[in-house]
């Protein structure tokens, strides 16, 4: 499974806190700006562009079977399997929701009026961040160069999601999963079979469409978590540890929305669906803890405690 990172930090932009009703004209700016639905993808070039909006496209047919199981009065064993209880149902089915759509959670960026921005950088000095905890400045190309195995970074407590280089060009991570891409149980042993220790179904989730999926879950998670100002965020990728996460904790880590989605009827053809559908749903707040933090030694974890976001900077060049 190729490692992503979700870094709590403050980005350094100007372009972010521009007037939401004045939007940027194509021609005047050094970066080119596609759109779906709500999302914005921001400097990635025309045929890159092009791969991320069809992602984004096939990411909605593939969350509906979901939402719509979610929605029903009796989840089927995939949620009862990632999520266990019914009590959660509403809120693993709105973030989903709200990933579909592509809701603004948080203040407008240049970009889009608080959605996601899915970002490719291909230079040094088009992204700069400070990691809060350190007061570390970064940037966002040279840390891509200098850890080519991560391909995404999730800018979290803000709307950016950077994608690397290497998440279009990394030759074993494929655009999209087959269909019927399931987990394997080894009914022995009651548990998840896989072939990588720590990372059992890495090989199911090993795609463009799902990284994508884990990062934007990350945005709406952080932000929708009942404590999402002190939330940790611990990234538990193993399926079978996935499987031992209580049910409140289950609904605070992004893989096991991947996993269920994944098992619920993805790439299905939804016949009679043609369009995006609008709005923002917000989800009801489930009471519980917030996710333990120790409970693999495997995942990214980042505590992003009283923090609040100052976004001031992001230049793609003149």
């Amino acid at each position: 499974m190729i490692p992503i990172l979700f870094i709590q930090l403050s980005v350094l932009c100007s372009l972010c806190v521009a007037n939401p009703q004045k939007r940027p004209s194509k021609s005047k700016e050094p970066f080119d700006v596609s759109k779906s639905g709500e999302y914005a993808v921001v400097g990635c070039g025309s045929a890159n562009a092009a791969n991320v909006v069809d992602l984004l496209e096939t990411l909605w047919s593939a969350l509906l079977p979901a939402i719509q199981d979610a929605e029903s009065a009796t989840p089927s064993r995939a949620y009862q399997t990632f999520f266990k209880n019914v009590e959660y149902a509403s809120y693993v089915s709105n973030v989903l929701a709200n990933v579909s759509t592509g809701a603004s959670l948080y203040p407008p960026t240049k970009f889009t009026n608080g959605a996601p921005v899915l970002t490719c950088v291909t230079a040094a000095g088009q992204f700069k961040y400070k990691i809060t905890t350190t007061g570390q400045e970064e940037d966002a190309y040279t840390e891509c160069l200098r850890k080519p195995t991560e391909v995404a970074k999730s800018m979290s407590g803000t709307s950016f999601i950077i994608l690397c280089p290497n998440f279009f060009t990394s030759p074993s991570m494929p655009a999209k999963p087959p269909p019927n891409n399931c987990l394997t149980v080894n009914t022995y042993i009651n548990r998840f079979q896989g072939f990588q220790k720590d990372r059992t179904g890495a090989e199911m989730v090993q795609y463009q469409l799902w990284v994508l999926l884990e990062e934007i879950l990350h945005y709406y998670i952080f932000r929708t978590s009942s404590q999402w100002e002190t939330l940790t965020i611990a990234d538990i990728y193993d399926a079978n540890q996935c499987l031992r996460l209580s049910a409140k904790d289950s609904t605070e880590n992004p893989h096991n929305y991947l996993y269920y989605v994944a098992m619920a009827g993805v790439l299905t053809t939804m016949a009679g669906v043609s369009t995006r559908p609008s709005g923002t749903v917000f989800p009801p707040v489930p009471s519980g803890n917030a996710l333990a933090a120790l409970l693999s030694s495997t995942g990214n974890r980042t505590d992003p405690a009283g923090y609040t976001p100052e976004i001031t900077d992001v230049d793609f060049g003149d």
